[in-house]
């Protein structure tokens, strides 16, 4: 976790192999690693920032422990976007264990104003969800899950 001097990536990484030995013959079926990663990047390579290399070290600890798992890796910006993977995609020694997951919501409840005050909303969304994760799917890179969802019914555009 960035900037965490309590919880280290050594903790963090300890913490999943003790889950994945604890469940490892029971009915679950993966990890969500974590819940909307934030002060996050992707690929630069910085060990105390750098999601994607997080999520590839502690995707492989798991599997090396339990490789029937599924790793559900989240985007970055508080899991809104999987843009990134179009470059850079989570490698993995077992192949075929990596689920996306991205997390929606509508402008009164997360504000973004590129999207919700573009004059073509919401014509734009399609185009939009492709960039930001759409090409997962399109280009079956990996499995595509979408963990939350929310709209406070505020303002028609919800």
């Amino acid at each position: 976790v960035p900037k965490d001097n309590y919880y280290t990536h050594g903790r963090f990484v300890a913490d999943w192999v003790m889950l994945a030995d604890r469940y490892r013959n029971t009915a679950v079926i993966g990890f969500d690693l974590w819940n909307a990663p934030k002060l996050v990047t992707w690929g630069s390579q910085d060990p105390l920032t750098d999601w994607h290399m997080a999520a590839e070290e502690v995707g492989n600890a798991i599997l090396a422990r339990n490789s029937k798992l599924l790793v559900i890796v989240e985007g970055t910006g508080w899991g809104s976007t999987l843009a990134s993977v179009a470059s850079q995609t989570v490698n993995l020694l077992v192949p075929n264990k990596v689920v996306y997951s991205l997390q929606l919501y509508s402008n009164d409840t997360v504000p973004q104003a590129a999207i919700f005050s573009d004059p073509t909303f919401p014509d734009n969304l399609p185009a939009r969800w492709d960039i930001a994760f759409g090409f997962i799917f399109k280009k079956q890179i990996a499995p595509l899950y979408i963990s939350e969802f929310a709209a406070a019914l505020r303002n028609p555009s919800d």
